[in-house]
Formats: structure tokens, C-alpha cells, sequence
């Protein structure tokens, strides 16, 4: 489905299925954890501008919501919606090592 590497600018809710978020490193091949149904999936190449962070696989037959990330950055009225994706985006990164954690 996205493939860690790649650039993108959207953002993708799950509707239906579930996938899973492997992380490659070299040769190795490390689960970073699974998305269900209302998942959000590419918070993080949405909103920071990095290429993808992980390679996402559908591990049951899935349905996702494509978002533009441009809905975002133009809608004055998705604030709340940016705050909690930032979290989101924070805590993923640090979980990745990628940052350090937030708080501390």
C-alpha cells in the first residue's frame, strides 16, 4: 500500500480491514505496530514533509479515506484536528528514535 521511502502528501483513514507498519533496516524487517479500523495512516510525510517512515501492508482485504494533506494546511477550522495529529506525529517519531520524546 505505501512503501517506507517514498514521498507523499496524504493522509489515509482506515474504513475497513487492517494493516500492519513494518520499519526496514538493512536486510531486517521490524513491526512497528497495527492499524484497525479509524486508524491514521502517513500523519507523518502529510505534515512534516519526510518521506515515509515505514512500509504499510494490508493484512486483511481493506478499504482506506484518502485525505489531501492540503485540506489541513488550507482549513482554518482544522486546527483541533492539526494539534492532534502533531501529537500523533510527535509520538511516532520518538517511538521511531527519530526525535526525542516530547517531555522530556
Amino acid at each position: 500500500m505505501l512503501r517506507q521511502g517514498e514521498a507523499g502528501d496524504n493522509i489515509f483513514v482506515l474504513l475497513e480491514g487492517r494493516t500492519v507498519a513494518l520499519r526496514h533496516l538493512g536486510a531486517s524487517e521490524q513491526v512497528l505496530g497495527e492499524h484497525r479500523v479509524g486508524d491514521i495512516i502517513g500523519e507523518i510525510v502529510a505534515l512534516t514533509g519526510r518521506q515515509r517512515t515505514a512500509t504499510i501492508v494490508a493484512e486483511a482485504p481493506s478499504r482506506l479515506l484518502l485525505l489531501p494533506a492540503e485540506l489541513l494546511r488550507v482549513s482554518g477550522g482544522a486546527a483541533p484536528l492539526r494539534q492532534r495529529l502533531g501529537a500523533l506525529v510527535d509520538q511516532r517519531l520518538a517511538m521511531l528514535g527519530l526525535i526525542e520524546p516530547v517531555g522530556q
